[in-house]
């Protein structure tokens, strides 16, 4: 098995940077080794942590990110919202200190936790589909018709509704990924070796990139 490990554009629609690793390469890892300055992460809650955010910081590059329901958190301050904001679905705006003094988790420097109530498109009068493994039923899937997001950002610039606007801009990576895997036909392995591997997935992302470019 392997892992793709990809730094996409979401602006321009293209993947700018890839790191191949074996199929239980840490994600978190690849992105601390390839840290870029004077860039915006767009992350999901699978990168959480808090000493990353700070390697971020660091690096002179910011995130936007989305939190788990439990966070740690201290209040520090409530920023007001706008009419704007409110019709993005933002619910509250502060400024905080995020993670655990005493387990010494905490960042050291104040953060913005954005909490926006996203409503879910309509289910088109679909019934959930069961979700069978290995011929069972495991669980059904319902559609919810709204849930509650964390947003978390080192960036106090920024108003709350174009945070809560570029976490949807998120969702254009696994668009690419599912374009990448399906439209592709990249859909399994023509070698075993590292360098077939590498080739394959090199050729497979150029195409992606042609595609952009002419299209």
């Amino acid at each position: 098995a392997v892992k793709l490990h990809v730094h996409y554009d979401v602006l321009r629609g293209v993947p700018v940077y890839v790191d191949l690793t074996p199929g239980n390469g840490d994600e978190k890892l690849s992105l601390r080794l390839h840290l870029e300055e004077k860039r915006l992460y767009l992350i999901d809650r699978g990168y959480r942590d808090y000493k990353l955010y700070e390697e971020i910081m660091a690096h002179g590059s910011s995130f936007v990110t989305r939190l788990m329901g439990n966070a740690k958190l201290e209040t520090i301050q409530t920023r007001a919202l706008t009419v704007a904001d409110c019709q993005a679905g933002v619910v509250s705006d502060e400024v905080v200190w995020l993670g655990d003094e005493k387990s010494g988790t905490r960042m050291t420097k104040l953060v913005r936790v954005v909490h926006v109530r996203v409503k879910s498109p309509p289910s088109r009068n679909l019934k959930p589909r069961p979700l069978r493994v290995n011929g069972k039923v495991k669980i059904i899937r319902t559609h919810t018709e709204e849930f509650d997001a964390l947003l978390v950002t080192d960036r106090m610039d920024l108003s709350a509704e174009v945070i809560a606007l570029l976490y949807r801009y998120r969702w254009h990576v696994e668009l690419f990924f599912s374009w990448f895997k399906i439209t592709l036909g990249h859909k399994h392995l023509f070698a075993e070796s590292p360098n077939g591997v590498l080739l394959q997935a090199y050729v497979a992302l150029i195409a992606s990139v042609l595609v952009v470019l002419w299209t």
